[in-house]
């Protein structure tokens, strides 16, 4: 949830921090709203402040201070999203999900020719071909894979197709190559 819409490298410190002092969904819920407010402040965006206090709220009223592990659980609780669902199953729980960001959409349209848009992480196509691309069994490694190809190769302004690995099988890569011909 700290991710969205801020960059891992500002995310990284404030998390540490944030873990240190609340390890569980009962210490954030406990937390005076004051000190929750503060720990999550350097990411800005307040909004997502309110969302961590009712997130503490609903972890424990509705599944006793423990992170469910279903994805129509996850989805119910406040501030969850599809992505940070999937996120939660894969990376916490190893559960064989595609993790699906608006990066990573960005990369599955690119490669297959798809329109790119702005909600193309909610299109039931980029989620089919995602579903079909998945290593079922190295999901944690696939995921990571493809979060990092998105952030630093095929990124969103001038993507580095000599340095994708993709390349020689990716649609936007030959018409690149095509335009520059």
């Amino acid at each position: 949830m700290m991710l969205r819409r801020t960059r891992a490298k500002q995310v990284a410190p404030v998390y540490e921090l944030f873990i240190r002092d609340y390890p569980s969904p009962d210490e954030m819920y406990r937390a005076d709203s004051n000190s929750l407010r503060s720990s999550l402040k350097p990411l800005g965006l307040n909004w997502r402040i309110a969302q961590f206090e009712a997130l503490g709220r609903d972890l424990v009223r509705d599944f006793g201070g423990h992170v469910p592990t279903t994805r129509e659980e996850l989805v119910q609780l406040t501030g969850v999203s599809d992505y940070v669902a999937d996120a939660v199953l894969v990376f916490a729980l190893g559960q064989p999900r595609a993790v699906i960001d608006a990066n990573v959409a960005r990369v599955i349209a690119r490669y297959f020719g798809l329109r790119e848009h702005a909600e193309a992480r909610r299109d039931g196509q980029v989620r089919e071909l995602a579903d079909g691309l998945l290593d079922r069994a190295h999901a944690r490694d696939y995921n990571f894979a493809m979060l990092d190809l998105a952030a630093l190769v095929c990124t969103a302004r001038n993507p580095k197709h000599d340095l994708c690995p993709l390349r020689r099988t990716c649609a936007k890569a030959a018409n690149a190559k095509a335009v520059a011909s």
